[in-house]
């Protein structure tokens, strides 16, 4: 059974500022963490996960290219469980920020 956190923004009339955000981990957010973030809004964490896959990419390229691969699929992999596991916890407190 999924579990919910409901955040009502007080300032919008009629409960039409509710916000529904489901507890637990996002699949999708796992194997496309970029998309899941920018289509969540959360800006910065997509900034970060872009800055932090191209930062080692660029330095597994210079510092270790025959291990290039294994490097970059590794970043890619943490930066997917971080936003699967974390992404709800990073919505609620940028709504929580707004109002909410």
């Amino acid at each position: 059974m999924a579990r919910y956190l409901v955040l009502n923004d007080s300032s919008v009339p009629r409960g039409d500022g509710v916000a529904f955000v489901r507890d637990g981990f996002r699949t999708f957010a796992f194997f496309v963490p970029l998309i899941w973030l920018l289509w969540h809004r959360l800006w910065l964490q997509a900034a970060l996960a872009f800055a932090l896959t191209g930062i080692s990419t660029w330095a597994a390229s210079v510092f270790m290219p025959e291990s290039l691969g294994a490097v970059t699929a590794l970043v890619n992999i943490a930066i997917g469980l971080a936003a699967a596991l974390e992404g709800p916890a990073w919505r609620v407190a940028d709504l929580e920020r707004k109002g909410h």
